[in-house]
């Protein structure tokens, strides 16, 4: 892993993030890879376990809170 991709997960972060999915719509499915798509349960359970799965979906969803922090996301949506 390069130091980037080492980040520190800690509860709070966890948290944070089931949150965001638990907003979701109820049909919501996910899918990283080849691998089959997973529902809002499937996701959450990953998170918790902190497995590979799910600190992939950690790092997706703080990247996205960074890009929209620095103001990224609004300047790709404007660029549509």
């Amino acid at each position: 892993m390069t130091e980037k991709e080492d980040i520190e997960i800690n509860e709070e972060i966890k948290e944070l993030v089931i949150t965001r999915i638990e907003a979701a719509s109820s049909d919501l499915k996910l899918s990283i890879g080849g691998k089959e798509g997973m529902n809002k349960e499937e996701v959450i359970k990953h998170i918790k376990d902190e497995d590979e799965i799910g600190r992939h979906i950690i790092k997706m969803h703080l990247s996205f809170l960074k890009a929209a922090a620095n103001g990224e996301v609004g300047k790709a949506l404007a660029s549509v």
